[in-house]
């Protein structure tokens, strides 16, 4: 049983913990899931620089997890044209 208030990865995460293994040094070793261009098949870490890219992974509690495409993004041109304006009067679909 978890305790409350402790995150728990979901299977096929941004970190497989089943890759992570001590190694001899004491370092982090992560193994990568394809070998890298040159030819490496694990990374190695210390336990802060694991947490500083872990770190990068989580999402601040105050980040805004809805995007907007199209009209309806931030910077559209268009944007003012299909969301209601305060001051106009509401117009009926039927005349």
């Amino acid at each position: 049983m978890v305790p409350d208030g402790v995150f728990v990865p979901r299977e096929g995460g941004a970190l497989a913990l089943d890759r992570l293994k001590r190694a001899e040094d004491g370092c982090i070793a992560y193994r990568t899931s394809r070998p890298l261009p040159d030819g490496a098949t694990h990374l190695f870490f210390t336990g802060w620089e694991l947490l500083r890219h872990v770190e990068s992974l989580v999402l601040h509690p105050q980040a805004n997890l809805t995007r907007l495409h199209g009209v309806f993004a931030l910077d559209a041109k268009l944007r003012p044209f299909p969301l209601p304006q305060a001051d106009a009067e509401p117009k009926s679909l039927f005349r």
